[in-house]
């Protein structure tokens, strides 16, 4: 098997790069963790109650990942757990105060990419979108 180190680390410069800009959306009301950030945004996107595994399968994140992030939440009374008619199946919806946060965060998220990279050039731009469309395509070929 080939060496692919080097994929690796410029898979995780992203991730800690992505991570970065995450941190530099201001959020007054609210502490919470960046994987929590993405699980609620995710959530927020499917406008309506979505089962764990659902989640897991939307972010890509471990179960227990995914756990640590509706606890986090659900203590900060941004969701709730419902459980299903099978016991079995717990469902996750969005609190009256969750969707005010996450309206709030997409806001915030949207102001912060805009003073990073509002001064990109669109060839810039477009060369980075590009770039990027077409790993998300290679990483999923190979998934």
């Amino acid at each position: 098997m080939k060496d692919r180190s080097d994929l690796i680390e410029k898979i995780a410069e992203i991730r800690k790069l992505t991570g970065t800009i995450y941190k530099k959306v201001e959020i007054e009301s609210v502490d919470i963790s960046f994987s929590s950030i993405i699980v609620l945004l995710k959530i927020f996107k499917e406008k309506k109650d979505v089962t764990m595994s659902t989640i897991s399968e939307l972010t890509g994140f471990s179960n227990a990942l995914i756990t640590f992030s509706i606890d986090e939440l659900e203590n900060k009374g941004i969701v709730e757990r419902i459980r299903g008619l099978d016991r079995r199946n717990v469902f996750v919806r969005i609190t009256p105060r969750g969707i005010d946060f996450a309206n709030e965060l997409s806001e915030k998220i949207q102001e912060t990419f805009s003073k990073i990279f509002g001064n990109m050039s669109e060839e810039d731009y477009r060369d980075l979108l590009n770039s990027l469309e077409k790993s998300i395509s290679i990483i999923k070929k190979y998934l």
